[in-house]
């Protein structure tokens, strides 16, 4: 990805290209990072446009200590997990067995399905 600091300087500037560049550059791969917890593409899609309003409106008071890449995809989980928290999925069972039908919908084959499963539930639990 082309440097973190001309996209934040530029985007401070409200140039708009910048922003359609970083926007192309990463909407695709949030989109599917969302979905990883959503499994709901149209809310996967909201949650990553508001990830941008949110950089496009607040740029000149965010403290940026990464990579605007790894910022992104920080913000973009943050805001799936607070979705998750507003579909009440609370219950560790529920959130167990909404990931297997995620996993299950997912084009992976069998033997990584079940490392992913074990992934989520340590990731539940910690």
């Amino acid at each position: 990805m082309e440097d973190t600091d001309f996209f934040i300087r530029e985007i401070r500037k409200k140039n708009q290209l910048a922003f359609r560049r970083l926007f192309d550059l990463l909407y695709k791969r949030l989109v599917l990072y969302a979905d990883s917890y959503l499994c709901d593409r149209d809310q996967s899609e909201d949650v990553v446009q508001e990830a941008f309003v949110i950089l496009w409106e607040n740029i000149h008071y965010l403290e940026i200590r990464v990579s605007l890449k790894s910022y992104m995809f920080k913000m973009v989980r943050n805001h799936s997990l607070q979705a998750l928290k507003k579909k009440n999925v609370t219950d560790e069972k529920e959130f167990y067995s909404s990931m297997q039908r995620c996993i299950a919908n997912m084009k992976v084959p069998p033997k990584k399905r079940n490392m992913t499963k074990y992934s989520t539930a340590v990731y539940w639990i910690s």
